[in-house]
């Protein structure tokens, strides 16, 4: 949340609101200083209650880096913007300003890093007692809480998200996001018609279209049919060119010669990565872009974060209605649980989510009965995560670099063949170069 900053209006007197409105300028200038002045370190430092040692060394690591990174700014800045205001007299203020600043921020960052340290191992003793006794850690109260899953199950208002999702969906406004840029329309209509919607449909209208046909045509919902599985391919290769704004452009303008079509992410994985797999969401929920597509909204960031926190429930009631059979002793629970698994393996990266799922919920369990090690194995295991992850945007950029790159080619290549290229000549004078192309 921002906090917006409010006048207050006391009892003045007629001549000193005169005073005020007469020298305006002056105390302008006077709270701007003292705004500069009244700087709170705490705004800077995190000085949390730590939950325990691991929770006070990420903390404390976190006030010891932002205090070095402050320190450097400033010394970098601070010169910089005197020498702007009052020129070198303003620059020679600014660099003792920002020597002094230098000094203290790390001190002063390290200082309070080394209390988080301190009181984390501190608390350590009460966290494993607390987590033993099988309360959960509170990380907005920072205080340890008798967890009640029923309760919080009962307090979920709807079933459906409608509370938060339907004032969303009417603040939501319905312009149009994007026009053709060929003035008579599009060259080419037919990745259009493949998501059935209108040349000149909003980016979130193509995004819809295509979420509600590929889960129509996916593969998982249709084994044994060719043509649904022809249809999913086209839909994903329209998505890919009509939900890429330059690509757009250049297919309206051209066609699709001007886009490539031998660069295209497979569809299956493709829709995946996007939006999930929905025979996975009792085990994962429904993800946040699913959801919105589906639902036409665009959340806020605490709107968001309660649906969130109402799927993490949803999540715990559905996974211990799971178990429950092994807790009454059912002794077909294994082979059914294997049975489940087998046929979600058999879905597009089922196997993998699989793997996931199964790792972190086992290495939550060990959490939850108390296993530090536990915890540092899931710290390392979230790093190596995201770096695959970042690894496989990297990939996934370059692929729609390719296509980009390519479609310009046809661009040109188009360009050529009516007649309409044409070599621009330098307007520099005695500079023989020409430019063929923006690209180039």
């Amino acid at each position: 949340t921002v906090a917006e900053d409010g006048v207050h209006e006391g009892g003045a007197s007629k001549p000193a609101e005169t005073a005020v409105v007469e020298h305006g300028s002056n105390l302008e200038n006077i709270d701007e200083e003292e705004e500069d002045a009244d700087f709170n370190f705490d705004d800077l430092f995190s000085t949390r209650r730590p939950k325990d040692i691991m929770g006070g060394v990420g903390s404390g690591m976190k006030s010891i880096v932002k205090g070095v990174a402050a320190g450097a700014a400033t010394l970098v800045a601070a010169p910089v913007m005197g020498a702007r205001k009052e020129g070198v007299k303003g620059f020679a203020k600014g660099l003792g300003a920002g020597v002094i600043g230098c000094v203290v921020f790390p001190i002063w960052g390290t200082a309070v890093g080394a209390t988080q340290i301190v009181r984390g191992a501190i608390n350590t003793p009460e966290a494993i007692s607390e987590e033993r006794a099988g309360k959960q850690w509170d990380a907005k109260k920072r205080e340890w809480i008798e967890y009640n899953l029923p309760l919080d199950a009962e307090n979920i208002e709807t079933n459906d998200d409608e509370d938060i999702l339907g004032p969303a969906r009417a603040r939501c406004s319905k312009t149009k996001e994007h026009k053709s840029h060929s003035g008579s329309g599009p060259v080419d209509t037919t990745y259009y018609e493949a998501l059935g919607v209108s040349p000149d449909a909003t980016s979130s209208e193509i995004k819809k279209a295509y979420y509600v046909l590929a889960r129509q045509l996916h593969p998982d919902k249709n084994p044994d049919d060719a043509e649904a599985n022809q249809k999913f391919q086209k839909v994903g290769e329209a998505y890919q060119v009509l939900g890429n704004e330059d690509l757009r452009a250049k297919y309206d303008a051209h066609g699709a010669s001007a886009v490539g079509n031998d660069n295209f992410v497979d569809s299956g994985a493709f829709f995946t990565m996007l939006f999930g797999n929905e025979k996975f969401e009792h085990l994962v929920g429904r993800l946040n872009l699913a959801m919105m597509t589906d639902s036409e909204v665009d959340l806020t960031s605490e709107e968001s974060s309660v649906i969130q926190e109402r799927r993490q429930i949803r999540l715990a009631v559905k996974l211990a209605a799971l178990l429950q059979p092994f807790v009454d002793g059912d002794e077909n629970f294994s082979d059914t649980m294997t049975k489940h698994a087998q046929e979600l393996a058999e879905v597009s990266f089922g196997e993998d989510m699989l793997h996931t799922i199964g790792y972190i919920y086992s290495n939550e369990a060990e959490q939850a009965l108390g296993s530090i090690g536990a915890k540092w194995e899931a710290r390392g295991h979230s790093i190596k995560t995201k770096m695959a992850v970042v690894g496989s945007a990297w990939r996934m950029y370059r692929k729609m670099r390719t296509v980009n790159l390519k479609g310009e080619d046809g661009e040109e290549d188009v360009a050529k063949k009516n007649g309409t290229g044409q070599r621009h000549a330098s307007t520099v004078p005695g500079d023989r170069v020409e430019r063929v192309s923006d690209r180039h």
